[in-house]
């Protein structure tokens, strides 16, 4: 899902062949109303979480509530997303169920084909690529 060249939607939409399709629902469903997949022919497989994660070396009290989640959104200097299912949710349905929309609009951004970790300034943890 998403809206860069590389996206399952726009790869389809220019011809290029597909035997089977993963993708989230929502956006399955597109591609069916489409005629790019065959209708009748789509399985749910899955669901699944979203995950938050804070920049190295950023103190958090980020409980794993609602409030907790609420609370660091708000203090966060900037928000990144995915262009995925995650990020599409988060941006047009979470930001408003927690009410907190239109406080964090000008620092909360989706990051187009690019791992969200990867967009977020600042080093990297080396990982032990002994285990």
């Amino acid at each position: 899902m998403g809206a860069t060249s590389a996206a399952i939607p726009a790869r389809l939409a220019r011809g290029e062949p597909a035997d089977v399709v993963i993708m989230v629902r929502t956006a399955l469903d597109s591609l069916v109303e489409k005629g790019l997949v065959v209708k009748g022919s789509e399985v749910d497989l899955a669901q699944s979480r979203i995950g938050l994660a804070v920049k190295l070396g950023i103190r958090s009290r980020t409980s794993k509530s609602v409030k907790g989640l609420t609370e660091a959104l708000l203090k966060a200097h900037s928000i990144a997303y995915s262009d995925s299912a995650s990020g599409v949710y988060i941006s047009g349905k979470l930001f408003k169920r927690l009410g907190i929309a239109e406080q964090v609009a000008g620092k909360a951004k989706m990051i187009p084909g690019t791992p969200v970790g990867l967009a977020v300034p600042g080093e990297r943890p080396k990982l032990d690529s002994s285990n």
